[in-house]
């Protein structure tokens, strides 16, 4: 049977609404693959996949990339009240990082609109894209440009002279960000492309709920720990957290793996070693800077003994 009479006989099941136009592209997809022996055939089935599935959520691709790109022109009506030199990085003590207007109005917006079409292009494409739930889709069609908007603002407002608090805004942001996030984590099914992806959860239906309901819990929790870190100067919190969230929830899944099915006790187990983590981090901190304060003190001792001798 020649590809045109299978063309032919497609159209005629889809016109009938037996078969969708996705189900069409995977069986194109296939025939390039594996029939036709073509690498260049199933790529271009890929792409032309992609498009298909970029025109069908073509209002939202549209509006969320024009959001992406709005601070370019709130940049450019600020251009000439803008300095030379913007802080772009920031850390504990403020500005430590600063880049040219150019680069500060122009080109990062559009690394964003990059990286913002490609998790949609990816997301978009995932053969199990179905089993991501309606709000997590939503948010990953919204993330980058709430950032985008948010991170350029506040870098026009501290490049005005505002006082435009960075660590602040940040991690309420972050907050949000996790808080959300693992709201709707445990809503989702297995899929390719959002989640923890493992071999054991991919294999596992039952791995992969557990292990993302603890981890729901988690990203909550980490989200709390992101807005209470606003009340207290800590540079190694969002690193600890973002060690925290990942690691974790592996570790629970390879448990799971290991170990088959555990008492429902084991999530709060691990939600509760969490909990400590951040004291368990202060109380090295303290413990560090006591020491190093008894080392000052002694040092200090030692040249006034020295210099009385």
């Amino acid at each position: 049977m020649t590809g045109a009479t299978i063309s032919y006989h497609l159209k005629i099941l889809k016109k009938a609404d037996l078969i969708l136009g996705n189900e069409i592209q995977e069986f194109y997809l296939l025939r390039a693959e594996y029939f036709c022996g073509g690498r260049a055939d199933a790529l271009a089935v890929r792409l032309e996949r992609g498009f298909n599935i970029m025109k069908e959520n073509k209002s939202k691709v549209i509006i969320t990339s024009i959001v992406t790109v709005f601070p370019m022109v709130i940049g450019f009506l600020l251009w000439n009240r803008l300095p030379e030199k913007i802080a772009t990085h920031f850390g504990s003590e403020g500005a430590d990082g600063w880049s040219t207007k150019l680069f500060a109005v122009v080109i990062f917006p559009l690394i964003l609109l990059v990286i913002h079409l490609f998790c949609l292009g990816v997301t978009l494409n995932d053969p199990k894209k179905k089993n991501i739930g309606r709000a997590m889709m939503t948010l990953i069609f919204w993330i980058v440009p709430v950032l985008s908007v948010v991170s350029n603002l506040s870098i026009y407002g501290y490049a005005l002279g505002m006082d435009v608090n960075m660590e602040v805004i940040v991690s309420i942001l972050m907050g949000g960000i996790f808080i959300l996030l693992g709201n709707y984590m445990s809503k989702n099914h297995q899929n390719y492309t959002v989640g923890i992806k493992l071999p054991w959860t991919l294999n596992s239906e039952e791995n992969w709920n557990r292990t993302h309901r603890m981890a729901g819990k988690l990203w909550i929790l980490a989200g709390l720990v992101f807005w209470g870190s606003v009340f207290f100067e800590n540079n190694m919190v969002p690193i600890v957290i973002i060690v925290v969230v990942v690691t974790i929830p592996m570790i629970y899944s390879f448990v799971l793996y290991k170990k088959g099915n555990l008492k429902n006790e084991s999530d709060r187990n691990f939600v509760l070693l969490f909990i400590t983590i951040p004291f368990i981090i202060k109380s090295i901190r303290d413990k560090g800077e006591r020491e190093f304060m008894e080392q000052k003190i002694n040092s200090s001792c030692g040249r006034k003994r020295n210099q009385r001798i």
